[in-house]
């Protein structure tokens, strides 16, 4: 296995001023390439008020958005919006011109049935459809290129979710593998196992690229005369993993792990990046106090009478947190135009803060925080500016492009 060789150059840097990796250790374990960062002293953030704005309560049918699935600035600086509700793909230009629409509910060339993962990739763009079972490949002016059936396709059997391509053909699938059974009536703690593939779309070949521990649940049990139904709940301070596959690399974020995996595929390195301030801590009492008293308090704020049960209930799905719990130190991950990673911080549901993100440089290095304001949902990062979607108090959509602020 060849190791990644890290550059750590200094030059360049302002006279009395740190360079922004001077304090990165670098050194190999068991194969992979470990990559420790400081705290990063740049503080970029996302800027509150949009460059472009797409949709609102006043927009025309065009950029009326019923769930937005995905949204990107292209290489041309359009932009392409996945509308999951009405199935379609629409391209506006730079501007947010409504320039054409493709797509549309059905089985036909072109049509979807599903938008269960879609993927901007440099050259194209791919949409995972499991009601057809098959994935559509669009160029980036949205014009159809192909369609692989993939519903006998091994590596998309059971529930797969679409990562990245690889090439022309390839792709990278997360198949996520539901191993426990719910016991008796009551709660049961779960866990699911990931099996990351490589898979060829054009044919079978399938390989193991990682097998890791997946997301944590609860599922509620009921008994009944024909074996009993359950549920799935949220579990407080619940693991998971997440994924992100840009440029022949994939990228591997278990929340309670201390580090973020990187995988060069065809060359078949690994890196794992490493902020020691973001390291896993056990799951403290006061810690569990305060997630009962939150729980009481927005049931109360609800208008529920049954507080007791509430606490209870809040207090019993804490009783399922298995011992040596550690509080999860990220819960989202992506990749940027540019190769960089950047690791969203866990805060726990319905903190009403802004979300902070780490950056790493494509070298391994943590580069930035970036605090984005509440209510932004990221869905594609660029060099100088991030898409998302923001909701109004209606629920309505609005597609923003917003300036990275790298001062």
């Amino acid at each position: 296995m060849v190791l990644l060789a890290l550059g750590l150059s200094t030059s360049g840097c302002e006279e009395g001023r740190a360079p922004p990796f001077a304090e990165v250790q670098r050194h190999d374990s068991a194969g992979s390439t470990i990559v420790e960062s400081p705290r990063p002293q740049e503080a970029w953030a996302v800027t509150s008020d949009p460059e472009l704005a797409i949709g609102g309560i006043e927009c025309p049918e065009s950029c009326e958005f019923q769930r937005v699935e995905m949204a990107a600035r292209l290489p041309d600086g359009g932009i392409v919006v996945f509308d999951r509700g009405r199935r379609e793909a629409r391209f506006f230009d730079e501007e947010g011109r409504h320039l054409r629409s493709m797509g549309g509910q059905g089985a036909g060339p072109g049509e979807f049935r599903q938008f269960d993962e879609v993927v901007i990739a440099p050259e194209r763009l791919a949409v995972h459809d499991r009601g057809n079972g098959r994935i559509t490949v669009l160029s980036l002016d949205g014009e159809l290129e192909r369609i692989h059936d993939v519903r006998d396709h091994p590596a998309f059997s059971g529930t797969a979710e679409l990562v990245g391509l690889l090439g022309e053909d390839g792709a990278v699938v997360a198949q996520r593998r539901h191993l426990q059974t719910p016991g008796t009536p009551g709660y049961t703690y779960v866990r699911d196992t990931v099996v990351v593939l490589e898979a060829a779309l054009g044919g079978g070949r399938v390989d193991t690229l990682e097998v890791v521990p997946g997301n944590e649940g609860l599922r509620w049990s009921v008994a009944g005369p024909t074996g009993g139904t359950f549920t799935t709940v949220p579990l407080p301070f619940a693991h998971t993993v997440d994924f992100a596959s840009a440029q022949g690399r994939l990228v591997i974020a278990r929340s309670d792990a201390n580090g973020v995996h990187v995988i060069d595929i065809r060359g078949e390195t690994r890196t794992i990046l490493r902020d020691p301030d973001s390291s896993p801590r056990e799951l403290a009492s006061d810690r569990r106090r305060s997630h009962i008293a939150e729980r009481v308090a927005q049931a109360e704020a609800r208008g529920e009478e049954d507080l007791a049960t509430v606490r209870r209930d809040a207090e019993e799905q804490l009783d399922m947190i298995p011992s040596g719990h550690v509080v999860p130190v990220r819960d989202r991950v992506m990749t940027d135009s540019e190769g960089g990673v950047w690791m969203r911080e866990y805060e726990p549901p319905g903190s009403a803060i802004a979300r902070r993100w780490i950056v790493f440089s494509p070298q391994g290095e943590a580069r930035a925080t970036v605090e984005v304001p509440e209510g932004f949902q990221i869905m594609h990062i660029g060099p100088e500016e991030v898409t998302g979607v923001v909701r109004d108090s209606l629920g309505v959509e609005t597609v923003e492009i917003r300036r990275l602020d790298k001062q």
